[in-house]
């Protein structure tokens, strides 16, 4: 209906308008991101389902099961359970169960809207087999998404909408509808059953062919070079590199790890074909029970609660691993030695035994670091820019992909004044960079060492030299940023490059995250730079005058200074109107809420 229609239009633009100051800040975020101005149709596809593996909505374990914490690595995102053409298990993993399929099915009479959102969001998984996906990435905003999957949180909204209805429908049903479903679902059961069974003595009978074929393909593909980097900017090569590819000692292992699952996911009195089946018949049962009256409505809605929260329970109770608290409180053996000099983090050859990962001092971790928090280089703030990732590709610092060692190595080889740049005062690794030029700290332990670059840049310096470029990127590696600063256009006041390091002195404090005092001397004019995002929002002032913020180093803050002592203010300050916006909707929408009320009432 039309006005219900303009109801729903007034709502969301009101909805819009009370989150617009988290949408314009993820808005400008994106804009400064990885996906700024969009992602190739490539990229878009990442983490489509495939269609064969939407039976894990009701046979979650059909393709292999894989929980978050079975990941051995860190910084991985898939381990050896799952065996299907997605990402990874937990990423594609959306579960309805039987029960509640049926109980949707049955409600799905005169819903158009949910069946309508539930079969649009079915779609949207699928990512790039579809058109609609290339059509939702055409709207403002969307252009940057991959991941169609997670449209599974929409469908699995919308059937239970579904089946919330499904419920009702049941209890004011008659005996007969009651009845009639009820011997769908025995039959539905037994059918599964059977059919689930002949395709598992069908993989037996044929287990050698299969195993032969299985072999043949994944020999295949790990003897063939790993793709090229995902086209998502100029510096997606640094940031992204393709896939690591399966080594050819590793395939017979894989084989078998598939026909084991392929046997348990087959056979019918296994847990995950006998539990989705047994949940059927009981439902079965149910309907059956009530319709033969010897089950009241009351007792028919507690029996149907009790068991679709049994199916769900039966998938999702264990699916996030409980990890002892001492995990988190324990203390690293790096974390005095750090916290008592400052200076930020580095982890080299990120992708480890988790058993490490307390050692090697991952972000997560070091944020939660007791006695205030650890500063990892990776999250210089805010999250992944392409021009932070890239830098840190450079110097061999991301995260990058399993097995990356020797080039993680070779790339902090060839890039101290990258690590001096980015303020990396310690470096964690279970590989000696004692060679490199980093000394071993007496906190290592076995495993891990901490290694201690005592030739990093401060937080704030002094350069002469402000050399304009318009690929400051291409020009990082022969940067020498003690004694000069890329920028995107010429600064009027400094001297020609080359230029000597100027003479003077720089204190910092940091108040607040948002706020930073600087107390500047130089004997001549120079660019302070510092080492800080360089980001919208932040404004400075020099001696209490408003000065410009120059991008410097691709990376960080620049400004220039005449000679003598100043004083630089340095503010987080973002534009505050769409905080007076939500306000103001916010407002707007209490008093619609209080006048419905009182005319309803």
């Amino acid at each position: 209906h039309p006005r219900q229609l303009l109801g729903f239009t007034l709502a969301m633009l009101g909805a819009a308008a009370m989150a617009s100051p988290q949408i314009l800040a993820t808005l400008e975020l994106s804009g400064e991101g990885m996906r700024s101005g969009g992602v190739a149709d490539i990229f878009a596809n990442i983490g489509s389902l495939p269609p064969q593996e939407l039976v894990g909505a009701l046979f979650p374990e059909a393709f292999g099961l894989e929980r978050p914490g079975d990941i051995a690595l860190t910084h991985d995102h898939r381990g050896l359970g799952y065996w299907g053409q997605g990402e990874n298990h937990w990423e594609m993993a959306f579960f309805v169960g039987l029960p509640v399929a049926v109980l949707a099915g049955l409600g799905a009479r005169g819903r158009r809207f949910w069946v309508l959102m539930a079969g649009a969001s079915l779609l949207l998984m699928l990512g790039g087999l579809t058109p609609l996906w290339w059509l939702i990435r055409q709207l403002p905003g969307m252009g940057g998404f991959r991941f169609p999957v997670r449209f599974g949180l929409v469908f699995t909204l919308s059937i239970a909408v579904l089946a919330g209805a499904g419920v009702d429908a049941l209890l004011a049903a008659g005996r007969d509808l009651q009845r009639r479903w009820g011997r769908r679902c025995l039959v539905g059961a037994a059918v599964l059953a059977l059919g689930i069974s002949a395709v598992g003595m069908g993989i037996h009978a044929q287990e050698p062919a299969l195993r032969g074929a299985l072999m043949d393909h994944f020999a295949a593909k790990a003897e063939r070079p790993p793709p090229p980097a995902l086209p998502v900017g100029a510096m997606a090569a640094s940031v992204m590199p393709g896939p690591e590819p399966l080594a050819l000692a590793e395939v017979p292992a894989k084989v078998d790890r598939i026909l084991a699952s392929l046997d348990r996911s087959t056979d019918p009195l296994a847990a995950p074909v006998l539990l989705p089946v047994a949940s059927l018949c009981l439902l079965g049962g149910l309907m059956l029970a009530a319709a033969a009256g010897s089950l009241q409505p009351a007792g028919l809605a507690l029996g149907l609660l009790a068991l679709v929260y049994t199916s769900l329970w039966s998938f999702g109770a264990g699916y996030n691993t409980r990890v002892p608290m001492d995990v988190f409180t324990q203390e690293a053996a790096a974390l005095p030695a750090i916290q008592g000099v400052g200076g930020r983090v580095a982890t080299v050859d990120r992708q480890q035994d988790t058993a490490l990962a307390t050692d090697l001092l991952s972000s997560n971790l070091g944020l939660m670091a007791p006695g205030g928090a650890v500063e990892d280089v990776l999250i210089p703030s805010p999250l992944m820019l392409l021009r932070h990732e890239a830098t840190l590709a450079l110097a061999g610092l991301d995260v990058g992909s399993k097995g990356a060692g020797e080039a993680k190595l070779a790339a902090l080889a060839a890039s101290p004044a990258l690590v001096d740049l980015l303020g990396v005062r310690w470096l964690l690794s279970v590989h000696d960079l004692s060679a490199l030029g980093y000394p071993r700290h007496p906190s290592s332990t076995a495993r891990v060492g901490l290694h201690e670059n005592i030739d990093v840049l401060p937080a704030a310096f002094l350069v002469g030299c402000a050399a304009p470029t318009a690929d400051a990127y291409g020009a990082l590696p022969t940067l020498d940023p003690r004694t000069t600063a890329l920028v995107g256009a010429p600064i009027s006041g400094l001297g020609a490059c080359p230029a000597a390091v100027p003479s003077g002195s720089v204190v910092v404090d940091r108040p607040s995250p948002t706020r930073v005092n600087i107390r500047a001397h130089t004997a001549v004019p120079a660019l302070l730079v510092h080492a800080a995002t360089d980001y919208p929002g932040w404004t400075a002032t020099v001696d209490g005058q408003p000065a410009e913020i120059h991008r410097a180093n691709l990376l960080f803050q620049g400004i220039a200074l005449t000679q003598g002592s100043h004083e630089i203010e340095l503010v987080y300050a973002p534009r505050t109107w769409a905080l007076w916006l939500s306000l103001l909707a916010w407002f707007a929408g209490l008093v619609a809420f209080a006048s419905r009320q009182r005319s309803t009432g």
